[in-house]
């Protein structure tokens, strides 16, 4: 994991929010070859000098994981400029194996927001949750790491990075998601992919295809096993699950 510091002085992170968008790559991005896999390949060889081995782990270990479901990849624009890119690897045990946020947006709150998409994503199968990161990032980003229920770094069995000592994290996936539903309310007032304000109060989790008819209007009902009274009349955010895996605008209000 890359490290990341906050920068931007006007308070907003995307001031024009209609300029940030956030690609997800899986297994037809693998299969056809896509402009977005090409992209990623190229945004991970910009840390070879960093990692030695991140190009052969592109070819062999990334690509086929696209293919087969075994990882998934993120990739976040403002307008056409890649800005950020993330890998992770699905399974009972799930493994952040790469984030890194370009220089000039690094951003605790960009960062949280891929930590909460992950978590999103590894709620589906993951038992537990773990990646490995520099010793200078641990030393000066602790406090941002146990606010995901990372409470602790450790020396890590394998190296990857060149010229600084790797440790390792690891927490239960039902913390992991616990802490990420506390940062929810910051990131869904600060991002707005697409123009849609994301402000809610909780989420609502639907195959693509619902959530599809849901902002054409032609689903306008959903019918849950339970309902707290304590969420009528709030907003809540549409996910899209797997292979969308992604969080859409805030839509409407329940009851």
């Amino acid at each position: 994991m890359e490290q990341s510091n906050q920068s931007n002085k006007s308070g907003f992170l995307f001031p024009m929010a209609t300029n940030f968008t956030f690609a997800t790559l899986s297994a037809e991005d693998a299969r056809k070859r896509t402009d977005n896999l090409h992209l990623l390949g190229s945004l991970l060889s910009e840390c070879s000098e960093m990692y030695p081995a991140i190009d052969k782990w592109y070819k062999d270990k990334v690509v086929p994981g696209l293919r087969t479901g075994e990882r998934i990849a993120y990739i976040a624009f403002e307008g056409d400029c890649p800005i950020a890119s993330a890998v992770m690897k699905q399974g009972e045990h799930a493994k952040f194996c790469h984030l890194r946020i370009h220089e000039e947006f690094r951003d605790e709150d960009l960062g949280r927001m891929f930590f909460t998409q992950m978590a999103l994503e590894a709620r589906h199968h993951a038992k537990d949750i773990h990646f490995t990161l520099p010793e200078g990032l641990w030393a000066t980003h602790s406090e941002f790491f146990s606010s995901f229920g990372f409470e602790s770094a450790v020396h890590s069995s394998r190296q990857y990075r060149s010229g600084e000592e790797e440790l390792a994290c690891s927490a239960p996936l039902s913390l992991v998601w616990a802490r990420a539903l506390q940062h929810l309310p910051k990131l869904v007032t600060k991002f707005q992919p697409s123009g849609y304000s994301l402000a809610s109060d909780l989420i609502l989790s639907l195959r693509p295809k619902y959530a599809e008819k849901v902002f054409t209007k032609q689903k306008t009902v959903e019918i849950r096993k339970s309902f707290s009274n304590k969420w009528v009349g709030k907003r809540a955010v549409v996910y899209a699950t797997h292979p969308s895996s992604s969080l859409l605008a805030a839509r409407g209000r329940s009851g």
